[in-house]
């Protein structure tokens, strides 16, 4: 079986999973004839259903279902010889990941159907692998919420509060941490109703609360896709007052990765390119300050070594809009200046292109990529578009 095992791992990191999966089903025939060495376990079955799960195969979440039924009925049927290749609770979350992610629009429901398929074969005493717990309610919470589904919030919320009973019941395995509150704050921010932004940024102060009174136990450490989440919505939202909330929920973002260097809270550029969106849509006296300011905080976020909140053209054109928008005296010259700064900085991007060597030593090649890579990183590149001029020309 090890032999097995190593291959199969192997196809799994190429994305051969077809391979993958037809040695797994052979190893099994080969185990049902009579050659028990060649007996899969529970985690290669999840090697391959995981890989499954990453697949853009079509029928990538049936496949990955299949394999667990098939694990489920072998189990069932030799639970003794089968008992080190059953299907657990992770076995569990790979197919309600496959159905997430399977781009269909009924997938939240099929991860659904998945998922109370298992949750009934462990109360009915067919697999007490089966448990369900905060993993496999989290997967279900992130199948909603990138569906898309016009009741993708409602669902999440109902979902969301089964874990809370359950915990509070003394099934201290349901009890929602940071993932639940990420997943759960997606789907209301993107809803779109009335009200919503306002009711995730509620929860991300919910999530925030509880991360200060447990001490900063990282279950419950906020990240930046929950920030990143109110901030979009507070940008959709359209609501009075929106784009300065959005600004204070970045500034906190900032905040907490400059206290803490986790990478789970750096700001990307998402972040900054919805606060400065909200501004120079919003019309409020002072949006262009507040917009430019926020360019001018993600340059230097950017020059300090966060590369995730790396500016393009569409940050300096959103800036350049607000600042044509604004009617302030002032504006024009403002516009060009950053103009000015999009060609300074795309003109040395091609000097430094034009400096870095072409090839290095075999030897040293990996590492001198690591390098070269590191060197490109830190070299803004912002060239102006037909958009950017034509915003500096509104501006005068």
């Amino acid at each position: 079986a090890l032999a097995y095992n190593c291959v199969l791992s192997s196809l799994c990191r190429e994305n051969l999973t077809c391979r993958a999966d037809a040695l797994l089903r052979h190893m099994l025939n080969r185990c049902e004839s009579g050659n028990t060495d060649s007996r899969p376990s529970t985690m290669i079955f999840n090697t391959v259903m995981a890989s499954w799960s990453g697949s853009a195969q079509e029928d990538a979440a049936e496949r990955a279902l299949d394999l667990f039924t098939t694990m489920q009925s072998h189990y069932e049927g030799h639970p003794e010889f089968y008992e080190e290749s059953r299907p657990n609770i992770f076995t569990a979350c790979r197919v309600i990941e496959a159905f997430s992610r399977s781009g269909r629009k009924d997938s939240a429901h099929l991860a659904m159907e998945a998922h109370d398929m298992m949750i009934n074969l462990y109360k009915q005493g067919r697999n007490d692998e089966l448990k369900p717990t905060a993993n496999s309610f989290n997967e279900l919470l992130q199948a909603w919420a990138w569906s898309g589904d016009i009741n993708a919030a409602v669902n999440c919320e109902a979902i969301f509060n089964v874990m809370m009973s359950r915990y509070e019941n003394g099934d201290i395995e349901c009890r929602p941490n940071g993932q639940s509150y990420d997943a759960y704050i997606d789907a209301v921010g993107r809803c779109g109703e009335e009200g919503s932004a306002k009711q995730a940024d509620e929860l991300l102060s919910t999530i925030e609360r509880l991360y200060r009174n447990c001490g900063g136990q990282i279950d419950f450490e906020p990240s930046n896709r929950s920030y990143r989440s109110v901030i979009e919505a507070w940008c959709r939202s359209g609501e009075e007052g929106c784009a300065l909330r959005a600004e204070e929920r970045l500034l906190q973002l900032e905040q907490f990765y400059a206290d803490g260097g986790n990478d789970e809270m750096k700001p990307d550029a998402r972040c900054y390119a919805s606060a400065i969106d909200a501004w120079a849509r919003s019309g409020e006296t002072g949006a262009a300050n507040h917009a430019e300011g926020l360019l001018k905080r993600m340059e230097m976020m950017y020059m300090s070594g966060n590369f995730d909140a790396k500016p393009d053209e569409f940050h300096y054109t959103s800036v350049l809009y607000a600042l044509a928008r604004s009617g302030e005296e002032g504006a024009p010259l403002r516009a060009e200046a950053i103009l000015n700064r999009m060609e300074s900085f795309h003109e040395n991007k091609v000097k430094n292109d034009e400096e870095m060597p072409s090839n290095v030593s075999e030897e040293n090649s990996e590492l001198g990529d690591v390098e070269h890579d590191k060197d490109r990183n830190a070299v803004m590149d912002v060239r102006p578009n037909t958009l950017t001029y034509k915003a500096v020309i509104l501006a005068y």
